[in-house]
């Protein structure tokens, strides 16, 4: 597995997230639309503007889906002998990815951990090199390789 095979499957994943945002954005519009004007007034304006409340949560989660996609492409230039944004790093213990902030995934029956560079997890392994040990919250892990 590369560091490239990676990116990919990250963009693939956000891609997907994006899809399924914006089939729901599409599904409360729709319902919205639909929504006809009961006798009970009130009772109608709450289910709208919870509706508005739900469409305009979605939008904000599109646009950080829309924002960390425009993040990875600019982590997929990166290339360092330390650790940085867009760095892969393997340890004895984990994978990581700091970049951005999607959790655990699994690619190629591996566990990779894809953290925002702004994590204090990720500010501790920042600046280091192969061989260097982190210790963060009581574990030490020791840096084995970095992509």
């Amino acid at each position: 597995m590369t560091k490239k095979d990676i990116l990919n499957h990250l963009h693939f994943l956000l891609e997907q997230k994006i899809n399924e945002c914006q089939a729901a954005i599409k599904e409360v519009q729709s319902a919205m639309s639909a929504e006809t004007k009961s006798s009970a007034g009130d009772k109608h304006e709450t289910s709208r503007e919870m509706m508005k409340q739900s469409r305009d949560q979605m939008e904000g989660q599109l646009g950080q889906y829309q924002k960390q996609i425009h993040q990875l492409k600019s982590l997929a230039q990166r290339k360092s002998q330390v650790v940085q944004a867009g760095s892969w790093v393997k340890t004895k213990k984990q994978s990581f990815f700091f970049g951005i902030a999607l959790g655990r995934i699994s690619l190629h029956n591996q566990t990779i951990f894809v953290v925002s560079a702004q994590a204090p997890l990720a500010i501790a392994f920042l600046g280091k090199k192969e061989g260097d040990k982190v210790s963060f919250r009581g574990e030490e892990y020791h840096i084995k390789s970095i992509q």
